[in-house]
């Protein structure tokens, strides 16, 4: 999945997936430095007529859905591209797999060119890398970019991932040009499906303008529920929006166009 949570479980696995590939390989480093998510140029502006919807695509699992049909194609693809690979990490005979000195280079075809190349150095407790899109193309969409990380894992299925990179998707019909720049954490146990996780992202390019995205409380939860956490989405003119998570998979939306908070209803995760 693409947001940036979902991306954090995602690399997660792929990570303690990977260190049980290459135990015996020198061990990974930390001090990774990753991209801060800004607000970008002409954000929307928030408001009461858009809070739910711009709350949903902040939390939505099908990726920052857009608001056009050919938006949503673009982005659910990608989720279709991360769904990829962490099949591709969590079945050890379809790697396709080059190991040089203490690195473990995995490449994943997609659909109809390019590749996704996984490049991680670590060994059985921790690793470091990249997951980088090369020219990825699914029918006329195509995304290039980075994601690199850093973590550690166990046997018992305890991990901690550090990561963050920039993603851009176009389409080659409808000339469009969706960036995302993603910093995230995350810690849990795979066996569990535990997790506590902090991010920011910001999206740019959509019709109506970008916003930018950060937890104010960390999402935890187990498995696909999300149990308690806050997010803060940030757009034009200061307005806000605030998602504050009030039962299992469930949060109440507030929106701040300049004099406060009020609440505009609720929405599922």
């Amino acid at each position: 999945m693409i947001n940036a949570k979902a991306i954090g479980f995602t690399i997660a696995f792929a990570i303690v997936g990977t260190m049980l590939l290459i135990t015996g390989c020198g061990g990974g480093s930390g001090g990774t430095s990753y991209p801060i998510p800004t607000l970008p140029a002409n954000a929307v502006v928030l408001d009461t007529t858009n809070a739910i919807d711009i709350a949903n695509r902040a939390v939505s699992d099908s990726g920052y859905v857009g608001t056009s049909a050919r938006q949503a194609n673009i982005l659910l693809s990608v989720k279709g591209v991360i769904d990829l690979l962490a099949d591709q990490m969590n079945s050890t005979e379809q790697h396709t797999s080059v190991a040089t000195g203490v690195s473990q280079t995995t490449i994943i075809p997609c659909t109809d060119d390019g590749d996704i190349t996984i490049t991680v150095d670590g060994n059985e407790s921790s690793a470091i890398g990249t997951l980088r899109f090369n020219n990825c193309t699914e029918g006329t969409v195509i995304v290039n970019g980075s994601i690199s990380f850093d973590g550690t894992g166990d046997s018992a299925g305890n991990f901690s991932v550090n990561g963050g990179g920039r993603i851009n998707i176009t389409d080659t019909i409808d000339p469009t040009s969706i960036t995302m720049v993603m910093n995230f954490r995350e810690s849990g146990n795979t066996s569990t499906g535990s997790f506590s996780s902090s991010f920011s992202f910001s999206i740019e390019g959509l019709p109506g303008g970008g916003f930018l995205v950060e937890t104010i409380q960390p999402l935890t939860g187990a498995g696909f529920d999300v149990t308690s956490g806050e997010i803060m989405v940030y757009g034009g003119n200061g307005t806000r929006i605030r998602i504050l998570i009030t039962a299992p998979n469930t949060a109440e939306v507030f929106v701040d166009e300049g004099s406060g908070f009020v609440s505009v209803g609720f929405i599922s995760l």
